[in-house]
């Protein structure tokens, strides 16, 4: 069976274009509307609210509040947000998990305004996350239905319209009431940016996890005609393994991103009997190395399109019936589709795949003209534990499907042959 200018340019040109395309990725990022999320806390917070998007409505792109308050909660962080981050004690671990969310939904911004509180009457604490820094500011601002001061301080600190003329900021200074800008919560000291670029990260730009779990092999054949062709059996044994995804790209773009992936998994301590009571020992293990790419389609789904080389090996050591097992040693390119939806702390994740096999190891050798083809696909659901881990749960399921087109005069004779591997593991992710 057969598978199977250097470029120079010169200084002052290259100096040029870098100037051009400089000048334009700065024009984009000054032109493109900042994507803002509301937060408004206290007795008076829809008015409130609906202060703050009115004053910044033709600026910026106001996105509900709710998928942020899911990603939140994914995160690991309920309770009343304003409050938390206004404590001195809580507010870096807070901050970080509004940074980690509002990434995940491709924010720029999330304004938390919380109104009155104690020794705060008539007031309200402004306070403005800027994502991409991953730092805030808060200031206190005096609140009155109806005047306007929350929603100007508001859109002045997303910083989403040029600078007022100087005569239309002496009429709203004249009109609008003073505000005093204060430090980071009250005591409370600044989380030092880690990364001030505009072009920080939308989606996550490392992933990896490590499974537990066991495995499974059924093999038959189809019409043998010739003897010694034996069918396969193996109900559980223990497997692990892990695999990854880096995307360089996730800061480029705010929906779409692309990156490379790859993975690892080995049975343990497996072993196999004939029907006469001798031992094979008996070595299976898979890999795949790959490209992916994702599609943010909302805050809460994400699909995906990936392409992979991959393999399956599933051998026998050798014995005196070695040319009666399925000892396979699959090789394949894998075209496959997944999608990924979170509710709150929960998700679903699901995969499939058509696998176009170029090699098959032993089995194939015995069937000159055999095509095979195959597919897989996996699902399985996941819990957010904080901080980017999450527990995670898969069952997974590969068909083979070998024709074997035989012809008088071989040597083994069969319709065609079924390989099913399937298992199920549990285990942990991470995602930054």
């Amino acid at each position: 069976m057969k598978y199977s200018f250097q470029h120079r340019c010169s200084t002052a040109v290259g100096t040029l274009v870098c100037a051009t395309a400089l000048l334009h990725a700065s024009r984009a990022e000054a032109t493109e509307p900042r994507r803002v999320v509301v937060m408004v806390e206290g007795k008076e917070s829809e008015p409130a609210r609906q202060e703050i998007t009115s004053a910044l409505a033709g600026n910026a792109v106001v996105e509900p509040s709710r998928d942020l308050s899911a990603a939140l909660a994914q995160g690991g962080q309920r309770g009343a947000l304003g409050a938390s981050l206004n404590d001195p004690r809580k507010h870096d671990a807070v901050l970080s998990r509004v940074v980690a969310a509002a990434h995940t939904l491709r924010l720029d911004r999330v304004v938390v305004v919380t109104l009155g509180g104690p020794g705060h009457a008539g007031q309200a604490r402004v306070r403005i996350v800027d994502v991409n820094g991953q730092r805030d500011t808060v200031a206190e601002v005096p609140w009155k239905r109806g005047e306007g001061a929350v929603g100007r301080k508001v859109r002045d600190e997303v910083e989403v319209t040029p600078g007022p003329s100087s005569a239309d900021s002496a009429t709203e200074s004249a009109s609008a009431p003073a505000v005093s800008p204060t430090t980071v919560d009250s005591g409370a000291p600044p989380t030092s940016p880690r990364k001030t670029d505009s072009s920080s990260k939308r989606g996550s730009i490392v992933e990896g996890a490590l499974g537990f779990g066991a495995a499974g092999r059924r093999f038959r054949y189809s019409d043998p005609l010739s003897t010694g062709l034996r069918r396969y059996d193996l109900s559980a044994a223990p497997m692990i393994g892990v695999s990854g995804g880096v995307y360089p790209f996730a800061s480029l773009s705010r929906t779409v991103d692309a990156g490379l992936t790859g993975g690892f998994a080995s049975a343990v301590g497996v072993s196999s009997e004939s029907r006469d009571g001798a031992d094979l020992g008996t070595r299976w293990s898979r890999f795949f190395v790959g490209a992916r790419g994702r599609w943010h389609a909302t805050g809460a789904m994400t699909l995906g399109l990936d392409l992979a080389y991959a393999g399956e090996t599933f051998t026998f050591e050798e014995s005196r019936i070695d040319a009666q097992v399925p000892s396979v040693g699959y090789r394949f390119v894998r075209a496959g589709a997944d999608v990924a939806v979170s509710f709150g702390r929960f998700g679903i994740e699901a995969a499939a795949a058509y696998d176009a096999v170029t090699a098959a190891g032993s089995v194939a050798n015995r069937f000159p003209r055999a095509s095979i083809g195959g597919f897989d696909f996996a699902v399985g659901p996941s819990v957010s534990l904080g901080y980017g881990f999450s527990a995670v749960a898969k069952l997974e399921y590969r068909r083979l499907v070998y024709a074997m087109h035989p012809e008088p005069g071989d040597r083994f004779v069969a319709g065609g042959a079924m390989d099913e591997l399937y298992g199920l593991q549990g285990g942990v992710a991470y995602a930054y």
